[in-house]
């Protein structure tokens, strides 16, 4: 949440920020989703919070990395449409396990 508000003050005061995170606007709630699906998969208890915040820049690189690809496939894509889609969470679920499988 914090990583959202300082996007949305840069981007008010049209300071550089990274572009790369413009997702965080629409899809904090994903990568709060995200965290515990990788706590799951690691099999830390979602509730330990000093364990859980560690996996935040894992979530963030997770997610971004399927929004990277959902732009590439989709010519009409809109963050606000892709984090409003039911599908979205099930996607983030199966790719988090996926790729901490592959760990």
């Amino acid at each position: 949440e914090n990583k959202k508000k300082l996007l949305q003050s840069s981007i008010r005061k049209e300071e550089k920020f990274n572009s790369a995170h413009m997702f965080l606007i629409d899809g904090a709630y994903h990568v709060l989703f995200a965290v515990g699906q990788i706590c799951d998969a690691k099999g830390v208890d979602r509730l330990n919070y000093q364990k859980a915040i560690t996996f935040v820049p894992a979530a963030i690189k997770y997610i971004s990395a399927m929004v990277e690809k959902a732009q590439r496939d989709d010519a009409s894509f809109s963050f606000n449409r892709y984090f409003k889609d039911a599908k979205t969470k099930t996607k983030i679920a199966a790719y988090i396990q996926g790729m901490e499988k592959g760990l």
